[in-house]
């Protein structure tokens, strides 16, 4: 998630890890990715016509949500819920844990901005 939580209030005051990264594993998401977000133990990963989520632990592949147009926001995870807009015009909420669809907004215009949830408003 984009500086820390839904609301983007993340501010760092460290300069860095301060420990070398280790790779520990890799997935193959078919095409480019644009951007990523954690959430419970699951990274959610947007890109090319598709979101998908992957095991944080293992990174073994969970579902993948595909809308057909380029997803160039990052994914909002609130309350079990997957929040992305959609260069398809679209703003989408799909269930965290299956992928399945909750619904459909469509906006009129490109949505390349990454959605902010607050309380019950996207």
């Amino acid at each position: 998630m984009f500086r820390l939580n839904e609301q983007h209030t993340g501010v760092a005051a460290t300069g860095g890890l301060g420990i070398r990264p280790m790779l520990n594993w890799t997935y193959n998401a078919g095409s480019w990715v644009a951007k990523i977000s954690e959430h419970d133990g699951a990274v959610f990963a947007s890109g090319q016509g598709q979101v998908h989520c992957i095991d944080a632990q293992t990174g073994v592949g969970r579902w993948t949500f595909e809308t057909g147009r380029t997803i160039y926001s990052c994914p909002a995870i609130v309350d079990g819920s997957v929040f992305f807009g959609s260069a398809d015009n679209c703003v989408y909420c799909v269930d965290a844990e299956t992928g399945s669809l909750s619904w459909k907004y469509e906006t009129g215009a490109f949505v390349c901005a990454s959605p902010t949830v607050v309380e019950d408003l996207v």
